[in-house]
Protein backbone atom coordinates (compact mmCIF):
# COMPACT_ATOMS: atom_id res chain seq x y z
CA UNK A 1 0.00 0.00 0.00
CA UNK A 2 2.87 2.36 0.72
CA UNK A 3 4.23 1.89 -2.79
CA UNK A 4 0.81 2.61 -4.24
CA UNK A 5 0.49 5.77 -2.11
CA UNK A 6 3.94 6.96 -3.15
CA UNK A 7 3.17 6.27 -6.81
CA UNK A 8 -0.05 8.28 -6.61
CA UNK A 9 1.75 11.14 -4.90
CA UNK A 10 4.32 11.27 -7.69
CA UNK A 11 1.64 10.83 -10.38
CA UNK A 12 -1.07 13.04 -8.94
CA UNK A 13 -2.59 13.58 -12.38
CA UNK A 14 -4.23 10.16 -12.09
CA UNK A 15 -6.54 11.66 -9.44
CA UNK A 16 -8.70 13.00 -12.28
CA UNK A 17 -10.14 9.48 -12.37
CA UNK A 18 -12.08 10.44 -9.24
CA UNK A 19 -14.46 12.01 -11.76
CA UNK A 20 -16.00 8.56 -12.18
CA UNK A 21 -17.48 8.79 -8.68
CA UNK A 22 -19.24 12.00 -9.69
CA UNK A 23 -20.37 10.51 -12.98
CA UNK A 24 -21.73 7.31 -11.46
CA UNK A 25 -23.54 9.24 -8.71
CA UNK A 26 -25.24 11.65 -11.11
CA UNK A 27 -26.04 8.98 -13.71
CA UNK A 28 -27.59 6.76 -11.03
CA UNK A 29 -29.72 9.63 -9.75
CA UNK A 30 -30.90 10.45 -13.27
CA UNK A 31 -31.72 6.80 -13.95
CA UNK A 32 -33.75 6.72 -10.75
CA UNK A 33 -35.55 10.06 -10.82
CA UNK A 34 -35.51 11.52 -14.35
CA UNK A 35 -38.47 10.37 -16.40
CA UNK A 36 -38.31 10.72 -20.19
CA UNK A 37 -40.35 13.50 -21.74
CA UNK A 38 -39.10 13.01 -25.28
CA UNK A 39 -39.07 9.66 -27.11
CA UNK A 40 -36.14 9.22 -29.50
CA UNK A 41 -37.01 7.36 -32.67
CA UNK A 42 -36.39 7.34 -36.42
CA UNK A 43 -37.67 5.06 -39.23
CA UNK A 44 -34.29 3.36 -39.54
CA UNK A 45 -34.70 1.98 -36.02
CA UNK A 46 -37.58 -0.19 -37.21
CA UNK A 47 -35.46 -1.73 -39.99
CA UNK A 48 -32.69 -2.91 -37.67
CA UNK A 49 -33.37 -6.41 -36.30
CA UNK A 50 -32.68 -7.35 -32.70
CA UNK A 51 -29.65 -9.62 -32.37
CA UNK A 52 -28.64 -10.86 -28.94
CA UNK A 53 -25.14 -11.82 -30.17
CA UNK A 54 -24.20 -8.16 -30.14
CA UNK A 55 -24.21 -8.27 -26.36
CA UNK A 56 -20.64 -9.61 -26.66
CA UNK A 57 -19.10 -6.48 -28.22
CA UNK A 58 -21.48 -4.33 -26.14
CA UNK A 59 -19.79 -5.53 -22.98
CA UNK A 60 -16.44 -5.17 -24.71
CA UNK A 61 -16.91 -1.46 -23.92
CA UNK A 62 -16.26 -2.18 -20.25
CA UNK A 63 -12.88 -3.65 -21.15
CA UNK A 64 -11.84 -1.26 -23.92
CA UNK A 65 -12.46 2.02 -22.12
CA UNK A 66 -10.65 1.35 -18.80
CA UNK A 67 -7.85 -0.55 -20.56
CA UNK A 68 -6.94 2.33 -22.86
CA UNK A 69 -7.33 4.94 -20.13
CA UNK A 70 -5.09 2.86 -17.87
CA UNK A 71 -2.52 2.36 -20.63
CA UNK A 72 -2.21 6.09 -21.25
CA UNK A 73 -2.10 6.76 -17.50
CA UNK A 74 1.05 4.67 -17.16
CA UNK A 75 2.64 5.50 -20.52
CA UNK A 76 1.90 9.16 -21.31
CA UNK A 77 0.71 11.85 -18.91
CA UNK A 78 -0.19 14.31 -21.68
CA UNK A 79 -2.17 11.81 -23.74
CA UNK A 80 -3.87 10.55 -20.59
CA UNK A 81 -4.99 14.05 -19.62
CA UNK A 82 -6.12 14.85 -23.16
CA UNK A 83 -8.21 11.69 -23.25
CA UNK A 84 -9.69 12.34 -19.81
CA UNK A 85 -10.55 15.92 -20.74
CA UNK A 86 -12.30 14.75 -23.89
CA UNK A 87 -14.20 11.90 -22.24
CA UNK A 88 -15.12 13.54 -18.95
CA UNK A 89 -16.21 16.84 -20.48
CA UNK A 90 -18.32 15.01 -23.06
CA UNK A 91 -19.85 12.72 -20.45
CA UNK A 92 -20.73 15.74 -18.30
CA UNK A 93 -22.40 17.35 -21.31
CA UNK A 94 -24.45 14.17 -21.76
CA UNK A 95 -25.53 14.23 -18.12
CA UNK A 96 -26.59 17.86 -18.48
CA UNK A 97 -28.59 17.05 -21.63
CA UNK A 98 -30.35 14.18 -19.86
CA UNK A 99 -31.35 16.59 -17.07
CA UNK A 100 -32.72 19.40 -19.27
CA UNK A 101 -33.89 17.24 -22.18
CA UNK A 102 -35.16 14.04 -20.52
CA UNK A 103 -35.32 11.40 -23.21
CA UNK A 104 -35.78 7.70 -23.71
CA UNK A 105 -36.59 5.02 -26.27
CA UNK A 106 -39.50 2.69 -26.85
CA UNK A 107 -37.76 0.10 -28.98
CA UNK A 108 -37.33 -2.84 -26.65
CA UNK A 109 -39.44 -5.89 -27.29
CA UNK A 110 -39.58 -8.94 -25.05
CA UNK A 111 -36.54 -11.18 -25.39
CA UNK A 112 -37.83 -14.64 -26.26
CA UNK A 113 -34.57 -16.54 -26.73
CA UNK A 114 -33.16 -18.81 -24.06
CA UNK A 115 -29.51 -18.83 -25.15
CA UNK A 116 -26.81 -17.33 -22.96
CA UNK A 117 -26.66 -14.08 -24.94
CA UNK A 118 -30.42 -13.54 -24.64
CA UNK A 119 -30.25 -14.12 -20.90
CA UNK A 120 -27.45 -11.57 -20.58
CA UNK A 121 -29.53 -9.04 -22.53
CA UNK A 122 -32.40 -9.54 -20.07
CA UNK A 123 -30.02 -8.83 -17.19
CA UNK A 124 -28.59 -5.83 -19.04
CA UNK A 125 -32.04 -4.30 -19.46
CA UNK A 126 -32.75 -4.75 -15.78
CA UNK A 127 -29.64 -2.72 -14.95
CA UNK A 128 -29.82 -0.20 -17.80
CA UNK A 129 -33.22 1.39 -18.32
CA UNK A 130 -34.48 2.79 -21.61
CA UNK A 131 -33.93 6.35 -20.40
CA UNK A 132 -31.10 8.87 -20.74
CA UNK A 133 -30.08 7.64 -24.16
CA UNK A 134 -29.35 10.66 -26.38
CA UNK A 135 -26.50 11.28 -26.95
CA UNK A 136 -25.20 7.76 -26.42
CA UNK A 137 -22.35 7.79 -23.90
CA UNK A 138 -21.56 4.24 -25.02
CA UNK A 139 -20.90 5.51 -28.56
CA UNK A 140 -19.24 8.77 -27.56
CA UNK A 141 -16.76 7.15 -25.16
CA UNK A 142 -15.96 4.36 -27.62
CA UNK A 143 -15.15 6.77 -30.44
CA UNK A 144 -13.22 9.02 -28.07
CA UNK A 145 -11.04 6.07 -27.10
CA UNK A 146 -10.63 5.03 -30.74
CA UNK A 147 -9.56 8.49 -31.93
CA UNK A 148 -7.07 8.83 -29.06
CA UNK A 149 -5.51 5.48 -30.02
CA UNK A 150 -5.35 6.32 -33.72
CA UNK A 151 -3.54 9.61 -33.14
CA UNK A 152 -1.19 8.37 -30.44
CA UNK A 153 2.52 7.85 -31.22
CA UNK A 154 2.44 5.01 -28.69
CA UNK A 155 0.36 2.98 -31.14
CA UNK A 156 2.21 4.06 -34.29
CA UNK A 157 3.80 0.64 -34.88
CA UNK A 158 1.00 -1.44 -33.38
CA UNK A 159 -1.04 -1.79 -36.53
CA UNK A 160 -2.77 -5.03 -35.63
CA UNK A 161 -3.77 -3.67 -32.23
CA UNK A 162 -5.08 -0.47 -33.79
CA UNK A 163 -7.04 -2.47 -36.36
CA UNK A 164 -8.53 -4.59 -33.56
CA UNK A 165 -9.53 -1.51 -31.57
CA UNK A 166 -11.15 0.06 -34.63
CA UNK A 167 -13.06 -3.15 -35.37
CA UNK A 168 -14.17 -3.52 -31.76
CA UNK A 169 -15.21 0.14 -31.66
CA UNK A 170 -17.38 -0.26 -34.75
CA UNK A 171 -18.98 -3.41 -33.33
CA UNK A 172 -19.65 -1.67 -30.00
CA UNK A 173 -21.40 1.21 -31.78
CA UNK A 174 -23.41 -1.25 -33.87
CA UNK A 175 -24.34 -3.25 -30.78
CA UNK A 176 -26.19 -0.30 -29.27
CA UNK A 177 -28.80 -0.40 -32.04
CA UNK A 178 -28.89 -4.16 -32.63
CA UNK A 179 -29.61 -4.69 -28.93
CA UNK A 180 -32.22 -1.91 -29.03
CA UNK A 181 -30.34 -0.08 -26.31
CA UNK A 182 -30.29 3.05 -28.43
CA UNK A 183 -31.87 4.68 -31.43
CA UNK A 184 -29.82 5.49 -34.52
CA UNK A 185 -30.40 9.12 -33.51
CA UNK A 186 -28.52 8.50 -30.26
CA UNK A 187 -25.61 7.04 -32.22
CA UNK A 188 -25.34 10.01 -34.58
CA UNK A 189 -25.57 12.45 -31.67
CA UNK A 190 -22.78 10.51 -29.95
CA UNK A 191 -20.69 10.76 -33.12
CA UNK A 192 -21.36 14.51 -33.35
CA UNK A 193 -20.32 15.01 -29.73
CA UNK A 194 -17.10 13.10 -30.44
CA UNK A 195 -16.24 15.48 -33.29
CA UNK A 196 -16.91 18.50 -31.08
CA UNK A 197 -14.90 17.22 -28.14
CA UNK A 198 -12.04 16.07 -30.39
CA UNK A 199 -11.75 19.61 -31.77
CA UNK A 200 -11.90 21.19 -28.31
CA UNK A 201 -9.33 18.76 -26.95
CA UNK A 202 -6.71 18.67 -29.66
CA UNK A 203 -7.17 21.94 -31.54
CA UNK A 204 -8.14 24.53 -28.90
CA UNK A 205 -5.32 24.24 -26.31
CA UNK A 206 -7.59 23.47 -23.36
CA UNK A 207 -4.60 23.45 -21.01
CA UNK A 208 -4.09 27.20 -21.43
CA UNK A 209 -7.53 27.77 -19.93
CA UNK A 210 -7.16 25.00 -17.36
CA UNK A 211 -4.08 26.59 -15.76
CA UNK A 212 -6.42 29.20 -14.30
CA UNK A 213 -8.47 26.53 -12.53
CA UNK A 214 -7.84 24.33 -9.46
CA UNK A 215 -6.67 21.43 -11.68
CA UNK A 216 -3.54 23.37 -12.75
CA UNK A 217 -1.47 21.42 -10.21
CA UNK A 218 -1.82 18.17 -12.16
CA UNK A 219 -1.09 19.53 -15.64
Amino acid sequence: MRKVRLWIESHNYCLVLLYFFFYLAVFTLEEEFVRPVFTIHCPLDDLIPFNSMFVIPYFGWFILVPSVIGYFMFKSKDEFLDLCFMLFTGMTICLAIYAVFPNGINLREMVTGHDICSRIVVLLRQMDTATNVCPSIHVFATLGIMTAVLRSPLFARKRLLKAFIVLLSVLICMSTVFLKQHSVVDVFCGIALTFIMYHLTYNCNWRRRAVKTPIRAIL
